[in-house]
């Protein structure tokens, strides 16, 4: 019996996502769905798409790549229907052969030799995401913060995770995902959460775009003293005297300094 991958998106309660699918035709059918022909891996389908604002984007995808998911499993929609969704570059294609642990591979015009992202995750226009650089922090919550979150019908960590974005500023754009699936709850929320902060702890603040740039000054020191210092064996290795090198540098500090008052005159 030969494998139709189709009926594996059309099972109850499927869970099963299909990549690289072309959305060939798109028509209503009358009763607030919208039968759609698709076609993967030279196999064609006619399937149903399920809600009625497919009835109004299907028609606008047609002709473009893509991937299909089961509807949502609620009262409203057939256990059958399934949704079709346009990669946002027409481009992108999920490439299997590249996949590893936890890594989907993908490949795009940009990046014509594959790339992997991860699993799971639907890279954005040209290939972009960002990377999940999150850290591990370990907290004990008290049970007066767990009935606060029950109050909302969040958990502890749907709500920590709702702060950290809205005061970090954080923005998940479809065009540019983020791997760590952080996001914030709005523009209003995320100009509160940093006022509470200021409110809070704004007497210790401090200035880490300074920090930070004086960081990287000492960095470039840093490195540019161990070239000096590199150049110095060279030319003591090449016969070159100390003390010469010494005066030749001593003048050239005079020399500067010399420049920089006429600059302040």
């Amino acid at each position: 019996m030969k494998f139709n991958v189709f009926e594996q998106i059309t099972k109850p309660w499927s869970r099963v996502t299909l990549h690289n699918v072309h959305l060939l035709a798109a028509r209503p059918t009358g009763d607030s769905f919208t039968m759609i022909t698709v076609e993967h891996q030279g196999a064609q389908c006619d399937l149903i798409s399920a809600n009625r604002w497919d009835a109004e984007w299907s028609p606008r995808d047609v002709g473009r790549c893509g991937y299909l998911v089961p509807a949502e499993p609620i009262d409203s929609e057939p256990q059958w229907a399934c949704r079709f969704r346009t990669y946002l570059d027409p481009s992108l294609r999920r490439l299997y052969e590249l996949d590893v642990k936890d890594q989907w591979g993908w490949l795009c015009d940009d990046r014509p030799q594959g790339f992997l992202a991860p699993a799971g995750l639907l890279p954005g226009v040209k290939g972009r995401y960002v990377a999940d650089e999150t850290i591990s922090v370990t907290l004990r919550i008290p049970p007066e913060f767990v009935r606060l979150c029950r109050s909302v019908d969040h958990t502890p960590i749907d709500v920590l995770r709702g702060f950290v974005g809205d005061a970090a500023d954080i923005n998940n754009y479809v065009d540019w995902p983020r791997a760590d699936g952080y996001d914030s709850n709005g523009s209003d929320e995320r100009d509160m959460a940093k006022e509470w902060l200021l409110r809070a702890y704004g007497m210790y603040a401090i200035d880490l775009d300074q920090l930070e740039l004086a960081k990287e000054e000492n960095a470039a020191r840093a490195n540019a003293r161990d070239d000096l210092g590199a150049l110095l064996d060279e030319f003591i290795d090449d016969g070159g005297s100390v003390d010469e090198l010494h005066a030749a540098v001593d003048d050239l500090i005079k020399e500067q300094r010399r420049k920089q008052t006429l600059l302040q005159q």
